[in-house]
């Protein structure tokens, strides 16, 4: 019986694990490019970070998500070990991509950059440029998902984007790692992350609910005939 309480926990809690219906993974989508960032990814809305009040040269530990998004905690920047420097493209910051205007962070000291999400955290996305104007390799990873870019620091800030397809396993961190010869540094911005599921998202929900309701009836009516 303790199993089948424990069960019936966690569909009070909302949802059945995803391990009972299906398999989990994270997927990485690289396919923007330089070009603008979709407003959704893996059928999750996504919500830019608001505008950094602090002035540029700024050196920044963290950052806090959009008031929207159902995560806790900031973003930060290598377990507050390490910080990177507040930019804006335009200011101290010289090309981007697409238009963007905004603030970048600039990662001068290490090729690498590991940046811890806020908990609950199902989409992520965000772009990278190299300092000096030419291509550099760059590859991002989050767990076992990982994907190859060849990026340009003039123009060239080039988009990357996980999620989570279980909403009970959310991400947890990205790492971008600097794999040619040195670029003397990279900056990372327009940072984006979940904010509400879309319909399709809801629908999936809903479904794992359903999903999970029949496995505890299952349950309840072995242990009736036992």
């Amino acid at each position: 019986m303790k199993g089948i309480n424990s069960l019936r926990h966690g569909l009070l809690a909302g949802v059945l694990p995803l391990s009972v219906c299906c398999s989990a993974a994270i997927i990485v989508d690289i396919s923007p490019g330089t070009g603008s960032p979709p407003g959704t990814l893996g059928g999750y809305t996504m919500g830019a970070f608001p505008s950094d009040p602090s002035p540029e040269g700024t050196l920044i530990n963290e950052l806090a998500p959009p008031p929207a998004a159902p995560v806790t905690g900031n973003l930060k920047f290598g377990f507050g070990l390490s910080a990177v420097e507040h930019m804006k493209v335009g200011g101290f910051w010289d090309t981007w991509s697409h238009g963007y205007t905004g603030d970048v962070y600039f990662n001068e000291d290490s090729e690498l950059l590991m940046i811890p999400l806020p908990v609950g955290t199902l989409a992520f996305s965000f772009y990278i440029q190299p300092n000096l104007k030419a291509d550099f390799e760059f590859k991002v990873d989050s767990v076992a998902t990982l994907a190859t870019l060849t990026i340009n620091g003039n123009s060239g800030a080039s988009y990357a984007g996980f999620y989570t397809d279980d909403v009970t396993d959310p991400l947890s961190w990205v790492y971008i790692r600097q794999t040619t010869q040195d670029s003397d540094g990279f900056a990372v911005g327009e940072f984006m992350i979940n904010v509400i599921p879309e319909t399709s998202t809801w629908g999936m929900l809903t479904a794992l609910g359903l999903c999970g309701w029949g496995f505890a009836r299952c349950c309840r009516e072995r242990s009736r005939r036992s």
